[in-house]
């Protein structure tokens, strides 16, 4: 159903200069510069890649501009006493999106039971949050001081204060995220200056910027009116608009890294999911490619025999103890070599160097060739058989180090023998080398590591890449269950949960959970506190917030939920009142540890709805 707010200049909030009294003309270089990519976005539908899994992203903010309408109408109705307050602040929570879009829900809990405690306080303290002739700072501030009389732990936010707001006047008043105004604080170099505001202050600031943003939309008359789901967007709604414009703002600059990261995925050539075909038209230089716990380097065993037997199912029903036995075999008769690349390997250990040799001479330097030199001669002096290196972790290390001048000749048509063949002169033995058409090269890549963002651009043109990712099917473990916990599920579950929080390349291997012993509780209790809780917090690295989005907040009542807030009184009694203020806004916790039984309960409730 389509909603019209206003027409541009009709309905918009009249504001006059004492709304932006506070706000010092903070639009700088660094804020403006993304407007035209914002206007791409809104206003012609572009799509943008700003690091949300491999999935291209474009505007979809519509649900502001359909929600806070028709949750204001029926929120200010009837006006607040203390008959009907309760149901008020309900309402705010049903109004906030399923996916938490305005604020968290969890932001609403210590809201709803403080109101419920003590309607006639409440009602009056709505009352005077919306009374406009204070300035909002002051309102917010005295709010939180008289709600925490009846409960002195209640957790009330400055996102939740942005969204009551918004939902009063959504075109005075702007709904708020801390990252966005982190961002704002950071490209204003503000960061000191404005760190020990109290929340009400915090709000008051983005609020002022927001209304000095959506003004500069409006006197340069850069938007227009677009539909959007069935949703007409029109401009003029000033602090909706420079809302709007930050939150972009906050997600391009946020992600960039993701952005980078994506892009680099994306580019790898030849990526062929399926594994078989992948094998059959096989490169001779080969990446496998995933999250952790995904089998890479576990399959190179598979591969390798594969590959060295000249048989696609050579491994087919074969004890692993085997083919393990089979493998290191042929690493002891030189066919096959297993490295690992490092921040710190060098071309001297991996094609050739000086390297100092103590004996009973004393210290002496010797020409070392390295493990690619090494191999390369096997194979040349044994044309009939296939050599394989094998490098795990190879985005770890700096490939034009240690590769050098040789990137070029790994190229199958560069290689001895091949039509263009390219031979190399090397720096310190001055002796000539060729790579052997019968050396095959295969790579390791965790792409939940950072550094994938640095791979070599010369070697992703050079390989094959074959992405493995979580099996919940094929590996059995969607029938896999201990103590009721269906171990499928729940990693189902929770990688959902990581591909939209963060992006699809950090999500949970399925070896891990193949780990846990059939029918054991105490051995999911190991794997799950000592491998995957570990990881997450790797991942979100000490934001609690998205931990208790993903595992939920512990409920000692109910058995569930893993993050345990750190209490306000803590807080204060580490810090004092004062310097208490910078740090209640945020989320600060631990992980809770249940017993094996208890665990149990917990897990399931991560993949149930109920």
């Amino acid at each position: 159903m389509s909603i019209i707010i206003s027409k541009q200049g009709q309905n918009a909030q009249k504001l006059n200069k004492s709304d932006f009294k506070k706000s010092n003309n903070y639009l700088n270089e660094k804020i403006l510069e993304k407007v035209p990519l914002y206007l791409q976005l809104r206003l012609e539908n572009k799509v943008f890649k700003i690091g949300r899994g491999n999935k291209k992203w474009k505007w979809s903010e519509e649900y502001k501009w359909d929600i806070l309408p028709k949750a204001k109408k029926e929120f200010v109705k009837d006006g607040f006493n203390e008959n009907n307050i309760v149901k008020k602040v309900k309402l705010l929570k049903k109004n906030n999106p399923n996916s938490g879009s305005f604020v968290h829900f969890s932001n609403f809990d210590d809201l709803i039971r403080i109101t419920e405690k003590d309607p006639k306080l409440m009602a009056k303290l709505f009352k005077e949050l919306f009374n406009e002739k204070v300035e909002i700072n002051y309102r917010i501030d005295s709010f939180i001081k008289k709600a925490k009389k009846i409960d002195k732990n209640a957790k009330l936010g400055t996102p939740l204060f942005g969204y009551i707001m918004a939902i009063f006047n959504y075109e005075k008043y702007p709904v708020y995220r801390n990252k966005t105004f982190l961002t704002i604080r950071k490209l204003l170099n503000k960061d000191k200056e404005w760190q020990s505001l109290s929340l009400g202050e915090k709000y008051q600031k983005f609020t002022n910027l927001c209304l000095e943003m959506g003004m500069y939309f409006k006197r340069n008359n850069l938007l227009k009116e677009v539909e959007v789901k069935g949703v007409k967007i029109v401009p003029g709604i000033i602090a909706l608009d420079g809302q709007d414009y930050f939150y972009i703002l906050e997600s391009v600059i946020g992600n960039n890294e993701k952005v980078n990261r994506n892009e680099k995925i994306n580019d790898l050539k030849n990526i062929n999911k399926s594994r078989g075909k992948s094998l059959r038209n096989s490169s001779k230089n080969l990446i496998l490619f995933g999250p952790p716990g995904t089998g890479k380097t576990y399959l190179t065993v598979n591969y390798a025999l594969n590959i060295i037997r000249n048989d696609l199912h050579y491994c087919d029903n074969k004890e692993r103890k085997d083919l393990i036995k089979e493998f290191n075999d042929l690493k002891n008769k030189g066919r096959i070599k297993f490295i690992t690349f490092h921040q710190s390997y060098s071309y001297e250990e991996f094609v050739e160097g000086i390297r100092p040799v103590l004996n009973s001479q004393g210290l002496n330097y010797e020409l070392k060739k390295g493990v690619l030199n090494e191999i390369c001669l096997s194979a040349v002096n044994d044309p009939n058989n296939k050599y394989i290196l094998i490098i795990d972790e190879i985005n770890r290390g700096n490939i034009s180090k240690i590769f050098g001048e040789l990137i070029t000749l790994i190229e199958e048509d560069k290689r001895l023998g091949e039509e263009n063949e390219i031979t190399a002169i090397l720096p310190y033995s001055r002796e000539k080398f060729n790579i052997p058409s019968n050396l095959y090269i295969m790579g390791t890549m965790n792409t939940a590591d950072r550094s994938i963002a640095l791979l070599d651009v010369a070697l992703r043109r050079r390989f094959k890449f074959i992405e493995l990712m979580p099996e919940y099917q094929k590996t059995g473990l969607n029938k896999k269950k201990i103590g009721g916990v269906n171990l499928g599920k729940l990693l189902q579950r929770l990688n959902e949960k990581i591909e939209i929080m963060i992006d699809r390349d950090h999500q949970i291997g399925h070896s891990y959970f193949l780990k846990v012993k059939e029918g054991s509780k105490e051995s999911l209790e190991e794997i799950w506190y000592k491998d995957i809780v570990p990881l997450l917090q790797e991942y979100f690295y000490n934001d609690w917030e998205k931990l208790e989005q993903l595992l939920g907040r512990y409920d000692e009542t109910r058995k569930m939920g893993f993050v345990v807030r750190m209490p306000e009184g803590k807080i204060r009694s580490v810090f004092g009142n004062d310097g208490a203020e910078e740090y209640l806004d945020a989320v600060i916790g631990r992980i809770h540890k249940y017993n094996s039984n208890d665990l149990v309960s917990a897990l399931k409730n991560i993949y149930h709805y109920d």
